[in-house]
């Protein structure tokens, strides 16, 4: 009977976190049931209990709290910068669960779009380049454009404004032209959303895949996507 109830637990968890090992490009896999079985062994072999662990977290979450409060005592906090700091560390505790959101929909999507390249003949590669329309036209009216749809792969730039799209693989494309006539000589200030408070100088390079963090070995500071979910991977 504990042999079954341990066996429903890990396949209740099993079911709720398969997902996470999936991240953005699917390269990974799943986890499967025997992982979870092996974590639950290795806890159950541990001297300290995982009751134990979550009764010392919950005591050390109270010291924590305590101490907070008589720092904000100590500092003056006035009353409008401590609910800055309740509603900035509740909003915190959310990124795992957006995190794992993330996860689940790029699994999703990963198996969506298989379906679609195998419906319309393409790869799965090829199927992630196409634009929702272009998915659309191809299940419903079987339009596609499978020779662009494949030089994608090799370069692609992806363009939208005023909710009209296009992708192209013309290196030579007016927009392409464009954009990299445009240069700010007298940018003194990067601006963006802070994903951590402070202050650094020096070169930065902009790092947008897993091969180019080359770059940093030049440079010891780089802009990343939000929720860069690729450099997991």
């Amino acid at each position: 009977e504990e042999k079954s109830k341990i066996e429903k637990a890990v396949n209740r968890h099993h079911f709720k976190y398969f997902y996470l090992k999936n991240l953005w490009l699917g390269s990974n896999g799943i986890y499967s049931k025997n992982y979870f079985f092996n974590l639950a062994k290795s806890l159950a072999k541990e001297k300290i209990s995982p009751d134990e662990k979550i009764r010392k977290i919950n005591r050390d979450l109270k010291r924590i709290k305590k101490e907070k409060e008589k720092l904000f005592k100590e500092l003056k906090i006035s009353k409008k910068y401590k609910d800055l700091f309740s509603v900035y560390s509740n909003f915190m505790l959310t990124k795992i669960y957006r995190r794992y959101a993330q996860i689940f929909w790029a699994y999703q999507m990963k198996n969506l779009l298989k379906e679609t390249g195998k419906r319309l003949g393409l790869k799965l590669d090829e199927a992630r380049y196409m634009m929702l329309g272009e998915i659309k036209e191809g299940l419903l009216n079987s339009e596609i454009d499978k020779e662009d749809i494949k030089k994608r792969l090799d370069f692609c730039f992806y363009y939208i404004e005023k909710n009209k799209e296009f992708i192209s693989t013309d290196k030579n494309h007016f927009v392409l032209t464009q954009l990299k006539s445009t240069k700010q000589e007298d940018v003194k200030e990067l601006k963006g959303q802070v994903g951590c408070l402070g202050k650094a100088k020096g070169i930065v390079k902009i790092v947008n895949t897993q091969q180019e963090i080359a770059k940093m070995k030049s440079c010891p500071k780089a802009l990343l996507p939000p929720s860069a979910a690729q450099f997991g991977e």
